[in-house]
């Protein structure tokens, strides 16, 4: 059975500020972006009145694609302060600025949530975007064989 990641997906309050944050924070570049979609989402979702604006971004030459969804439903709006709630999660970027790129993430209005920890691998931290997606940025720190073999959560 053949099987690889096609996307990564982020629920976002603002499709807008997501996009600038991914763009200009890390160097994403927008592969493409659909606003007003509504028939497509309300059938996946099972909610016929479900709608949502889309992007989907690419970085670093994968083929492995972000996309980021702001959602337009009655459920939508309850917002979280931690990645705990089960079917939330994180995405974490392994970068190899690791002070440069927070110094540009907290311009963007990315926020702390607990300190910067020392890992084995390097160092960690968990950040709050803006727009209510949470992410975890990683030092560079090892050889990327060492990469594959273990990372942080």
């Amino acid at each position: 059975m053949a099987v690889r990641l096609d996307h990564l997906s982020l629920a976002v309050s603002d499709l807008d500020a997501a996009i600038t944050f991914f763009c200009e924070g890390l160097g994403f570049i927008t592969h493409f972006i659909e606003r007003g979609m509504t028939g497509q989402i309300a059938s996946m979702l099972g909610l016929p009145e479900a709608g949502c604006d889309i992007a989907q971004l690419v970085c670093g030459g994968g083929d492995v694609r972000l996309e980021l969804i702001a959602f337009r439903h009655e459920q939508v709006g309850r917002t979280l302060s931690h990645p705990m709630t089960p079917g939330m999660g994180h995405v974490a970027f392994r970068v190899d600025q690791f002070e440069a790129t927070l110094a540009r993430l907290y311009v963007l209005g990315a926020e702390q949530l607990g300190a910067i920890t020392q890992f084995e691998a390097g160092k960690a931290v968990y950040l709050r975007t803006p727009f209510h997606a949470f992410l975890e940025v990683q030092e560079a720190s090892r050889p990327e064989s060492a990469a594959i073999a273990g990372g942080n959560a």
